[in-house]
């Protein structure tokens, strides 16, 4: 999610004001994405535990098929939310 505009204080000194509003702002980006990638790691953990799983080979096979789908659709769907 993209945060919006930065508020300058009404009577605060431009430059520190300015600055903190940056500082804040990137503090906010870094924990978000912070808390994206620690979660899409996990998924990806859960998704390779889940095809492990299985020891016949076509049931393994379909379990990686539907793995990859929901990757690709995770994916694509990360980027499109942080492409705006």
């Amino acid at each position: 999610m993209i945060p919006g505009p930065l508020r300058l204080g009404d009577r605060a000194h431009a430059s520190n004001t300015a600055s903190n509003a940056i500082n804040g702002r990137l503090d906010a980006v870094e924990r978000s994405n912070n808390i994206r990638h620690a979660v899409v790691r996990d998924f990806g953990t859960l998704v390779e535990n889940f095809v492990s799983s299985y020891q016949q080979k076509e049931l393994r096979d379909f379990a990686h098929d539907i793995g990859i789908k929901f990757v690709h659709f995770l994916s694509a769907s990360a980027f499109a939310e942080t492409s705006n």
